[in-house]
């Protein structure tokens, strides 16, 4: 007769504690993990000397060095917030529009000759959350989310 072996205790693991002790997932934390792209925001100057945003993005995670994609609307940051921006390559820019460029480590930079870009929402301290969808000279079509930080800064324009 064969002796019943003992019952295995269950060990739960110090990173799942770890977990379970740190509290449920923030509005903030499931923007950040379901954004594929993260970097800063700031105001800018349009080409006729208006207002624009400036977003420059990385795509996360990753290297320390790398791509980066820089977006401009030619608006305000309270004009461009829930509107969706066209991006063209060329004048005539218009407030409903924007430009965008996309530069690979160590090769040459690639501008947008179409797409849009969404600002979906300006949290309290600034941050904005977006999507954007851009066709890029010799390149696939990029598309992806994102989450910027505001860095507040007076342009002169004009």
């Amino acid at each position: 007769m064969r002796r019943p072996r003992p019952c295995r205790r269950f060990r739960t693991p110090t990173l799942v504690l770890g977990a379970l002790a740190a509290g449920p997932l923030t509005a903030g934390d499931r923007i950040r993990q379901a954004s594929e792209y993260s970097g800063y925001a700031e105001a800018g100057c349009a080409p006729w000397d208006g207002g624009a945003v400036r977003v420059v993005l990385t795509r996360r995670p990753g290297p320390a060095a790398r791509d980066s994609l820089e977006l401009w609307a030619f608006a305000s940051i309270g004009e461009v917030v829930g509107r969706s921006i066209t991006m063209t390559s060329s004048p005539p820019h218009t407030g409903n529009s924007g430009t965008a460029v996309y530069c690979p480590r160590g090769e040459r930079c690639r501008g947008a000759s179409g797409g849009a870009m969404v600002i979906e929402r300006r949290a309290i301290n600034g941050t904005l959350t977006g999507h954007f969808r851009l066709v890029l000279e010799g390149q696939p079509l990029r598309s992806g989310r994102f989450i910027a930080t505001w860095r507040p800064t007076r342009p002169l324009c004009g």
